[in-house]
């Protein structure tokens, strides 16, 4: 479950027409944001955070929610911020914790969330602070140097669509572009308003879609199935999100030991040229999310779709 997959979940996933409304995710832009906050029928926002990363912000989608991905995810590093190598370290909560995080922050499954970040990432500063002797991924979002990392905001979007959202959007462009047309903006976050149930008393599992999420049990199951590979023997296609760096095996840009190589079968989505760059989806000084149709064809080059797929 590394952050950069998290841009296909966000950007490329679509719901057909006539199915099942409980997988929608789409982009929104300022705009249509902006109406809908003012509307009978406003849509919960929430502020994706790492840590401390939105601490020195000093404006906000009105009415937006602080959600640090802590709250979903485990975080259990050493002293210098380095992942321990500990099962399930950086993966989502068990359902039980996450949806329990979720009430708090006031989430229901029929309520539309929209999501956004103010997280920006650098490499050259996660250099300088390991130099100092502590490893952080994020900068706090007072520091003006480059756009939010969507990535942030694309994985709370996906948390939020397995465990059974509706409706949920990412803001294209994030605080950049809100801020670009001149939309009102607060000074500081709103207080969540926890709910009691995520469906509202009429029940079901959770999280309701399972299956957008894949452990490395059942990926390794289906490799083996397909006789070891992950390129389309047997249906299964695999989507390495990374550099190609990484993918090649080569080396990374982390600030930690990370093993290398990649998933027998495993077939190259193009993510960009660094572990912290993900160009190709999206536009790194804008932090627009490339268009739908260009992430298609370049998937289907890939192998990753088959041709005449949406």
């Amino acid at each position: 479950e590394r952050w950069p997959a998290l841009a296909m979940g966000a950007a490329a996933f679509n719901t057909p027409k006539g199915a099942d409304p409980a997988g929608e995710v789409a982009l929104i832009c300022p705009s249509t944001l902006a109406s809908a906050i003012s509307s009978d029928d406003p849509p919960l926002v929430l502020e994706a955070t790492v840590g401390c990363a939105a601490s020195g912000a000093s404006c906000f989608v009105p009415g937006a929610v602080l959600f640090d991905l802590a709250a979903v995810d485990v975080y259990e590093e050493d002293a210098t911020g380095s992942p321990l190598p500990l099962p399930g370290n950086y993966n989502l909560r068990p359902p039980a914790a996450l949806r329990a995080a979720l009430e708090r922050h006031g989430v229901r499954a029929r309520r539309r969330c929209v999501v956004y970040t103010q997280c920006r990432r650098h490499t050259t500063a996660a250099r300088e602070a390991q130099e100092r002797g502590h490893h952080h991924r994020y900068r706090p979002a007072a520091s003006r140097e480059g756009v939010a990392d969507p990535i942030v905001a694309a994985r709370l979007v996906w948390c939020l669509a397995y465990a059974g959202v509706e409706r949920v959007a990412l803001l294209d462009g994030g605080m950049s572009l809100w801020l670009d047309g001149g939309f009102p903006v607060a000074g500081e976050p709103s207080p969540a308003a926890p709910v009691a149930d995520f469906f509202d008393g009429r029940g079901g599992a959770f999280p309701r879609r399972p299956e957008y999420r894949a452990s490395v049990e059942e990926v390794a199951a289906a490799v083996a199935a397909s006789g070891g590979g992950g390129g389309g023997g047997g249906g299964l296609r695999i989507g390495d999100v990374r550099a190609p760096c990484e993918f090649a095996g080569e080396g990374h840009d982390y600030a930690y030991a990370m093993p290398h190589g990649r998933i027998p079968g495993a077939l190259p989505a193009r993510w960009g040229p660094s572990t912290f760059v993900g160009s190709e989806y999206y536009a790194p000084r804008t932090g627009v999310l490339r268009p739908l149709r260009e992430l298609a064809a370049s998937w289907r080059q890939a192998g990753l779709l088959q041709r005449g797929s949406r």
